[in-house]
């Protein structure tokens, strides 16, 4: 809201300047409405731009998400068990890498995709009496800060992994030889 009033303030008072400086010619009315324009646009848009670097994650509300939802694709490698999510690590950024199932108009194929690790959750939730298969939630959020403007600014991806309990092992050691 704030964004739409200082754009109005920015367009009324060149006119306003211009109409006040009527007694001069219409050329000199013209440059001091496009200066007066140009600096008061400027202060307006450093001063838009500050007040939205202001904004903290709180100040952001969730306008709305988009959900879905797909069966994740289990790799099989001979042994016991069934592997439904990698993980690897790059410097210091985290990944999960997976394969799911994309429907396609009653043709579904295979899409092998990663996920932030640090903006993901794993849930260790399915068991084997459940008709539940391992998936993966892909949600959108589309965030806006209202004060400063009603639309969107901001969007991002949350991954939610269900896996079978007991399925996910920490600090391994891979062997090399």
């Amino acid at each position: 809201m704030i964004f739409f009033i200082l754009i109005a303030l920015s367009i009324l008072i060149p006119v306003l300047v211009a109409w006040l400086n009527s007694d001069d010619s219409p050329v000199a009315n013209a440059i001091v409405a496009f200066i007066v324009s140009l600096i008061f646009g400027g202060i307006v848009m450093f001063g838009v731009a500050g007040i939205s670097s202001m904004a903290t994650d709180n100040d952001y509300m969730v306008s709305h998400v988009d959900s879905q939802k797909y069966d994740l694709q289990a790799l099989n490698t001979g042994d016991s068990g069934n592997y439904y999510l990698g993980s690897s690590s790059s410097d210091s950024s985290r990944s999960l890498n997976y394969i799911y199932e994309k429907p396609n108009k009653g043709n579904p194929y295979s899409v092998v995709s990663s996920a932030d690790g640090d903006g993901s959750r794993v849930f260790q939730d399915i068991t084997k009496s459940s008709d539940k298969k391992p998936y993966v939630e892909e949600r959108n959020l589309y965030k806006t800060i209202w004060w400063v403007a009603p639309f969107e600014i901001e969007s991002g991806t949350v991954y939610d992994f269900h896996v079978p309990k007991n399925s996910v092992i920490e600090n391994y050691k891979l062997d090399n030889k």
